[in-house]
């Protein structure tokens, strides 16, 4: 049975540079700055060592983006293992911060950190960089609120920071609130989104499906979702958090925004293997023409993407509102908008079952040479979500080809042009959704499929060809 779980969601708008972060080397890592402190209240960054042993800091010092620097003490001083320090320009840091947890370092000429964005750089005795910062106002908008890392593993990049979450606005000398332990990131595509609703009926809400294709649970603590990022490279994220619940092996995670998806499809209550979480917001900020959607794990990897297009709904579907965007088979996850199609169900979706256009894959042709397979075939592209979409396993004998592939009618006429002039692989897959060129509906008949290649470093050329038919159902 579907289990239900409502939940107040983390929304957090930080940068997005790349999908998976790389582990940093040194021992010593800045982990909080207050570049924004209430009126009176000083600026501080806070260091912290995450390794086993105790770092000596003496000689050491901190510049910002204008070369201003502060050495941060001449005395014998040590960071302890898993311990904190404090670099303030001031004390008491705030009211309520008149006893810290860490020792607290004063450096004479401690430099002025912008509100608007500044560096932070920290040198070591030998004046070698040990760790740096280039934050931007974006990271804690609000006075009196720090900028926290998340994951002290991993660089300090702009998608590893987030505002702090404490009601004191700062967690000097202590575990930051935002921060999450390591994890190792997880095979890409180990969830696929297999669905989604970006232009909900007016009763209804924005939500999308993701698939677990594997053989072990997946727990979606801590995933989340990355929306497109604006003219600055700035990205909405909202992250779920624990006790978000698992997705099975084949089983379903739907992510709606609110409980009116239930109104739509009041019957994703009883389906099996499913999982409904509802994250009580007004929307997931789906764009209705285009947008791009960004599926990150713990670890910050991006596991699976998708930049989908109100032109990927089928050419004679007459409205897209309250209609879904179903992926064809997940083992397409990887093969753009010729996998995706609208949603046939009378409901208008699939949420947390198997999609309405799901199409079986076509038999692999075993040959070192050029092939080309079609399933179903006949297909009936008529719009009923039954063999509406006809798909091509194709296979050439170079690594790396540009494509063509044309169909033509039984009289030698081209009809329509699938591919032209397109890079692929040894191995591929093209969907045909049964329209010419003009976007007409082709009529019922035998047509021929022929799928051209070649080699661009070898100069070898490799075609295939076969039969489809174009039927209709009673």
């Amino acid at each position: 049975m579907l289990r239900f779980i409502p939940f107040s969601f983390l929304l957090i708008h930080f940068f997005f540079v790349a999908p998976t972060l790389p582990l940093i080397a040194q021992q010593v890592v800045v982990n909080e700055i207050m570049f924004a402190p209430a009126t009176g209240n000083a600026e501080w960054v806070e260091l912290f060592n995450p390794g086993v042993n105790d770092v000596s800091i003496r000689d050491w010092s901190m510049c910002d983006r204008s070369g201003a620097t502060a050495l941060l003490t001449a005395e014998d001083c040590t960071i302890p293992a898993g311990g904190y320090i404090i670099i303030a320009s001031s004390t008491p840091l705030a009211a309520g911060w008149e006893t810290l947890p860490a020792a607290v370092l004063l450096p004479s000429n401690f430099p002025s950190l912008n509100n608007s964005g500044d560096d932070v750089v920290l040198h070591d005795a030998d004046g070698n960089t040990v760790d740096s910062v280039a934050y931007a106002s974006s990271w804690s908008p609000q006075r009196g609120v720090s900028a926290e890392r998340v994951r002290h593993d991993l660089v300090p990049l702009r998608e590893n920071w987030a505002a702090c979450q404490a009601a004191a606005g700062g967690t000097p000398g202590e575990g930051n609130s935002v921060s999450v332990p390591p994890v190792d990131p997880l095979p890409r595509y180990s969830l696929i989104i297999n669905e989604i609703m970006p232009a909900p009926l007016s009763s209804s809400c924005e939500w999308l499906e993701l698939f677990n294709p594997g053989t072990a649970a997946v727990d979606l603590s801590r995933w989340a979702l990355a929306g497109k990022a604006d003219s600055h490279g700035d990205r909405a994220i909202i992250a779920l958090p624990a006790g978000s619940g698992e997705i099975q092996p084949d089983g379903y995670t739907v992510i709606a925004a609110d409980s009116s998806i239930l109104l739509q499809f009041p019957e994703i209550t009883s389906l099996e293997n499913a999982t409904l979480l509802i994250l009580n917001r007004s929307s997931l900020s789906l764009s209705n023409a285009d947008d791009e959607i960004l599926l990150l794990d713990p670890s910050g990897a991006c596991i699976d993407s998708i930049w989908y297009q109100e032109n990927w709904h089928h050419p004679m579907q007459a409205s897209t509102t309250g209609i879904s965007l179903e992926l064809m088979q997940p083992d397409f996850h990887a093969f753009g908008s010729s996998a995706w199609g609208s949603c046939t169900a009378p409901e208008g979706g699939t949420p947390g079952a198997r999609n309405s256009i799901f199409t079986d894959a076509p038999p692999r042709t075993r040959t070192d040479g050029a092939s080309l397979s079609a399933s179903p075939n006949p297909f009936s592209p008529d719009g009923d979500g039954q063999e509406d979409y006809c798909v091509f396993h194709c296979r050439l004998p170079a690594s790396v080809n540009q494509i063509r592939m044309r169909i033509y009618d039984v009289e030698g006429r081209q009809i329509v042009t699938l591919r032209n002039n397109q890079p692929m692989g040894r191995e591929g897959v093209i969907v045909w959704n049964g329209l010419d060129d003009e976007g007409r509906r082709v009529r019922v008949g035998a047509f021929v499929a022929l799928l051209e290649g070649i080699d661009p470093f070898a100069n070898v050329v490799g075609a295939a060809k076969t039969v489809v038919v174009v039927a209709r159902r009673l």
